[in-house]
């Protein structure tokens, strides 16, 4: 028992020295962590900018002279020698009607001219002599005037008859249909030994001038273009042919039940390009303002909630932004920032919301 007692001191006083050694040994003192370095980053503004879209509508080029061509005169048709696809020159004959009627309207009137002339000649003598006669005192002045009533009578009328010659030879020059211009024959609607008509279409022709197109859009294109304003035009069946080209005519009323506007632009000359070429116009359409940020800006942009990081102060918060269309390098967000804000566009993928950040210049 006494053996046990001695033991338990022993050890007791062998904790007692450990204890006082350490309390004894010199401390370390305690290092805080170095504060974590700040991520560099790239920013950029959110701009405010008008929005250009392109648009394309289909056409087929066509001469700005063009007609559709018809006599004024009802009778058979003898001869046509043109057919489509022909090219002709300014007063060639395109066709020709039965005009003896009209030739035989032209020679009445002749005639009738020829008679009123004749006995105008007779009447001026008439008068002369009869104006000799009352200055001699062997007339009286009565038949002064009677002579003088029948000359200015048959003035008149031989004007009278010389109007339905003139109004008979236009008849009779109505029944050849001659090209207003040179062109090309695109059209053709009657044949020979028909019966035509005054207004009835003949023939159509495509003049050599200047090509032109037009195309059909809807109002919300037809509101936003100009006159004069530079389009561009394409030839998709002749390689890709561009061409310049301006609008001229802008209609304001809707053609058709679609309510489709036609618009009207004329082509720059240049080689290979002729009538009926099938084109495709491109009209750039300025839209209202709208925001914009750099593509690099948008994190997870093909998720359902692209966001990016705005920066102020030194320090940067998480925004979730609904994207519009891309506009070259940039693209357009609706709402959730403002003009002239500044976005993060390098160094994301190390970012939270609310970090620290330092921007590199």
């Amino acid at each position: 028992m006494k053996r046990n007692t001695v033991i338990s001191l022993a050890i007791g006083v062998m904790c007692l020295g450990v204890a006082v050694a350490l309390w004894a040994m010199p401390r370390k003192e305690t290092v805080s962590p170095e504060p974590q370095s700040r991520v560099r980053v790239v920013v950029e503004s959110v701009d405010q900018s008008q929005m250009k879209r392109a648009v394309r509508f289909s056409g087929a080029t066509r001469s700005r002279q063009r007609a559709a061509l018809s006599f004024g005169v009802p009778a058979r048709v003898m001869q046509r020698p043109v057919d489509v696809g022909e090219h002709v020159r300014a007063g060639q004959p395109l066709a020709e009607l039965d005009a003896r009627e009209f030739r035989n309207a032209v020679a009445m009137a002749l005639g009738s001219v020829t008679e009123l002339e004749t006995r105008l000649a007779q009447a001026q003598n008439d008068r002369s002599r009869a104006q000799r006669l009352v200055t001699a005192k062997a007339a009286t002045g009565e038949e002064l005037e009677k002579t003088t009533a029948a000359e200015k009578g048959l003035a008149a009328a031989l004007e009278a008859a010389n109007a339905r010659l003139r109004e008979a030879e236009r008849l009779r020059d109505e029944t050849v249909l001659r090209a207003p211009y040179a062109g090309t024959v695109t059209g053709v609607f009657i044949e020979a030994g028909e019966w035509t008509a005054p207004g009835r279409p003949v023939l159509e022709i495509s003049g050599d001038g200047p090509l032109e197109i037009n195309v059909e859009v809807p109002e919300a294109v037809m509101i936003r273009l100009q006159m004069g304003q530079t389009v561009g035009v394409s030839f998709p069946l002749a390689d890709s042919l561009p061409v310049t080209a301006s609008i001229s005519a802008i209609a304001r009323a809707a053609s058709g039940p679609g309510r489709l506007f036609p618009v009207t632009v004329d082509l720059d000359p240049a080689k290979r390009i002729t009538a009926g070429m099938t084109a495709e116009v491109l009209f750039e359409l300025v839209t209202d303002s709208v925001m914009t940020i750099p593509i690099t800006a948008v994190v997870n942009p093909g998720s359902s909630r692209p966001y990016v990081f705005r920066y102020h102060e030194g320090a940067v918060q998480k925004q979730v932004v609904d994207l519009g269309p891309l506009l070259e390098q940039r693209i357009v967000v609706n709402g959730g920032l403002r003009p002239g804000e500044q976005v993060v566009t390098t160094g994301q993928t190390k970012l939270s919301d609310g970090d620290a950040v330092e921007v590199a210049l």
